[in-house]
């Protein structure tokens, strides 16, 4: 998607069914897309409208409506969740998943550099989405960047995987490859990466003399086991109770407090008898 226009749009504002336009957040091959907000689910949504001018040629609005229904079949966790298409007031739309995160090149900068837990995030999230596919024999175009979406929690998902603007794949090994060249073609423009990322990337190419993957998933494996190794997860900290034994010391400590002040004062009052005694 590309970065909308900001002069005043009339859709702003307004109701398709159940989703109320908030503002435009990209442009897609069908028109403007949205950030909008479902009101029966109370959560946020991105509403892809099809363009009027689009509308208007015959047979649009039902390939525009079969694409989105064919989307919405599809269920992974690495899919962008498309929930209904349909019109309303003579304006189609596609309500789906709201991606928050940056375009992928920015979401793979950190601090002037790669970085490598994002990208690693993108090679084994794009791995399962195509993997997915293949295994539903579902016809799709190799991965290229823009149809990549992020989150701001890390999460990457695939989205207009219909092979309308790209000749489709030919086979899981092409897209092996499509991968580790998009995501290296990427991180080149930004900096170096290290060694270990650099041969999981050769891996997937078939070059350099590294592991030479097979398969989608074993690149994705490769890729989630070098995360883990390379940024294992904080351990989480239980606070502990403090033992049931310290109450029972700081009772003990008064106690015995109590009883040498008891024979304190039998001494001194024995003392006392005994000088006045006589």
């Amino acid at each position: 998607m590309t970065e909308p226009s900001r002069i005043s749009d009339p859709l702003v504002g307004k109701v398709l069914r159940a989703y109320e336009i908030q503002e435009p957040i990209g442009v897609s091959r069908w028109g403007k897309v949205y950030r909008g907000l479902q009101h029966t689910m109370n959560r946020t949504v991105a509403v892809r409208v099809l363009s009027p001018v689009l509308a208007a040629v015959p047979g649009t609005t039902e390939r525009f409506l079969e694409e989105t229904r064919t989307d919405a079949s599809l269920t992974h966790p690495h899919l962008v969740t498309v929930y209904e298409a349909g019109q309303s007031g003579g304006t189609y739309f596609c309500a789906m998943e709201y991606m928050d995160g940056p375009p992928l090149p920015q979401f793979l900068r950190k601090d002037g550099g790669v970085n490598e837990h994002h990208l690693l995030q993108t090679i084994a999230g794009v791995a399962r989405a195509l993997d997915f596919l293949w295994q539903h024999k579902v016809a799709h175009q190799p991965p290229v960047d823009k149809n990549v979406l992020t989150t701001t929690d890390g999460t990457v998902k695939l989205i207009n995987v219909e092979p309308v603007e790209m000749q489709p794949s030919q086979s899981s090994q092409e897209d092996l490859v499509n991968l580790a060249v998009m995501v290296a073609t990427l991180t080149n423009e930004i900096g170096l990466v290290s060694k270990s990322v650099s041969e999981l990337v050769e891996g997937m190419l078939g070059t350099g003399g590294h592991q030479h993957f097979t398969s989608l998933s074993d690149a994705a494996n490769a890729a989630e086991a070098l995360d883990r190794e390379l940024f294992p997860p904080a351990p989480v900290r239980v606070p502990t109770a403090r033992p049931a034994k310290t109450a029972g010391v700081g009772l003990l400590t008064v106690t015995a407090m109590a009883l040498a002040g008891l024979v304190f004062v039998a001494l001194f009052g024995w003392c006392w008898w005994r000088s006045h005694r006589h």
